[in-house]
């Protein structure tokens, strides 16, 4: 029997692979760095990721990483013809039994319409709600249609959450399994006595993320020392006024970029990692703290909806108040941090390690390629 080859489209995740190569993704990429890896024990993987200068074609931990074009770089209509170009021949030079993207519509309507013009199966993997609620309305037309077909035509539509599923059904008429996110788990943790911040993780991003309300937060406790860590957004002037308003307060810190082995660093040392996000799919972020015994906080998405049956307390429904007051309890009382965080772990390593969900992600991708 073949084995079956499988190909990830992920642009940004070369960070992910190669150590001290000063790139980051988002948590699409991350969670599929980590799913290559474990899945490379019983598929031939590949990865398209973008230019940035590495040589065309290079192996990581059983993965191979195959060079395409910078979309970073300046464009004009005729590079990104060429752009197109250079994924086309690139998609074919790998010639995988099947292609995978996780991420925005508007590049999964290109993958499914590349890989379909080559003969080739491909499996859609939702993200985020709103590349299914939100993003292909606000699509062209043209890009709306071709991101639908695809949809129509996929192998396989893999959701991360029941109501993400519950989404795909209801729009596009297809029933997708459900697959959570999944982490290794940690070796051990830092003991609740040890641990001094109160931690967010992301992008500096205006409208989902919402670091701002973080910066409230630290306003409210100003006994309480606070982190942020993540990459800027695309927002320059926004970006300036958060750096603004942080530099003004005395316990709170901006932490920038973090290479994806020192971020753990960064949560185990945490009362609790807090999130501010106007809406999430699958929230990496939640798995980084539950596996190191951090509770989870968060405003506006509720960790229940992931964990799904499992009861969690970290919601706080909209409520800022409400976030101030279980943050502040967690910062001061090391009994109830330490009872959250132990019960958050156990739940995460009874459901989300990443070899459970990585075979669950591999019978989608045997189906979509057709390989028994």
């Amino acid at each position: 029997m073949n084995t079956p080859r499988v190909c990830f489209v992920s642009l940004h995740s070369l960070g992910y692979f190669v150590d001290d190569c000063g790139l980051t993704g988002g948590g699409a990429e991350r969670q599929l760095s980590l799913l290559a890896a474990e899945l490379a024990d019983s598929f031939d993987v590949h990865v398209i990721v973008a230019d940035y200068g590495q040589p065309p074609r290079i192996e990581r931990e059983g993965v191979v990483l195959h060079r395409s074009y910078d979309p970073d770089a300046e464009s004009s209509p005729a590079t990104r013809v060429g752009w197109l170009s250079t994924l086309a021949r690139t998609i074919h030079r790998v010639d995988a039994d099947v292609y995978v993207h996780r991420g925005t519509p508007a590049f999964a309507a290109v993958v499914s319409t590349l890989t379909r013009g080559l003969g080739k199966p491909w499996v859609y993997n939702v993200a985020n709600d709103a590349n299914i609620e939100a993003r292909p309305a606000e699509l062209g037309a043209v890009r709306k249609e071709l991101f639908e077909r695809g949809l129509d035509h996929a192998a396989g539509i893999i959701a991360q959450t029941p109501k993400q599923a519950a989404m795909v059904r209801e729009r596009y008429g297809r029933e997708p399994p459900v697959v959570p996110n999944g982490y290794p788990r940690a070796d051990g943790t830092v003991d609740y006595d040890d641990r001094s911040v109160v931690l967010w993780v992301g992008r500096l991003d205006e409208a989902q993320k919402r670091p701002h309300l973080f910066v409230d937060l630290a306003e409210a406790l100003p006994d309480t020392e606070f982190r942020i860590v993540g990459p800027a957004g695309d927002d320059e002037a926004y970006h300036r006024r958060l750096l603004g308003r942080i530099e003004a307060l005395d316990n709170i810190r901006y932490e920038g970029v973090v290479e994806p082995n020192e971020i753990h660093d960064y949560y185990g040392s945490a009362h609790c990692l807090v999130s501010t996000s106007a809406h999430e799919g699958f929230p990496n972020t939640f798995l980084e703290a539950w596996r190191v015994g951090t509770p989870v906080v968060s405003l506006a998405v509720d960790p229940a909806r992931i964990a799904r049956d499992q009861e969690l307390v970290g919601f706080a429904d909209g409520d800022f108040e409400r976030l101030t007051d279980s943050v502040a309890r967690l910062a001061r009382d090391e009994a109830t941090r330490r009872r959250r965080g132990q019960q958050e772990r156990a739940m995460f390593e009874d459901r989300f390690g990443i070899a459970a969900v990585a075979e669950q992600y591999g019978e989608v991708l045997r189906q979509a390629a057709s390989v028994e």
